[in-house]
């Protein structure tokens, strides 16, 4: 129905912005992780679905994050990733960049996910390129060109129909 069709105009915003990225071959690495990523957000967004429902938010993201920083530290120490050495800012802006999106952006999703269909929750997170695009604008400086806007309207869309069904 409604969900099914806000999903494809989605799906179809996100496939017109990426080939107007279309970087080539020289891509295929940062595009490989971010579908993987995709595919695993799909995945914790489903179980927790299921697991929400019976487990409390604060014992909830005790577990994930714990798990989540966990498999973090792992993949940088298999990286050979150095954690030392950095201007001393990086630091705050590091911790920033984990604390933010986490603690806001995150909790908000696991917290969604006792209270709204995964597809929904998943859905809203579409919402995110558009949202820090925006901000670029005031934040950076920096201004995308207009050609990314069919597909981001298109995703705006099919984002807002899902929010709203």
């Amino acid at each position: 129905g409604l969900m099914a069709f806000a999903v494809a105009l989605s799906v179809a915003g996100g496939l017109v912005l990426a080939a107007g990225e279309a970087g080539g071959a020289g891509h295929f690495g940062g595009d490989a992780l971010a579908a993987a990523g995709a595919v695993a957000m799909g995945g914790n967004l489903l179980v927790g679905r299921k697991v929400r429902r019976r487990v409390p938010f604060l014992p909830y993201v005790t577990v994930v994050y714990a798990a989540a920083a966990a498999m973090l530290c792992a993949a940088a120490l298999a990286s050979g990733a150095r954690a030392t050495g950095l201007p001393a800012d990086a630091y705050l802006w590091i911790a920033l960049a984990g604390l933010i999106p986490q603690a806001v952006g995150h909790s908000a999703l696991n917290w969604a996910l006792a209270h709204a269909p995964a597809t929904t929750v998943a859905m809203s997170t579409r919402g995110e390129p558009i949202i820090a695009t925006l901000l670029a604008i005031p934040v950076l400086g920096e201004v995308p060109p207009w050609t990314i806007l069919p597909g981001g309207a298109l995703l705006f869309a099919g984002v807002a129909l899902a929010v709203r069904s």
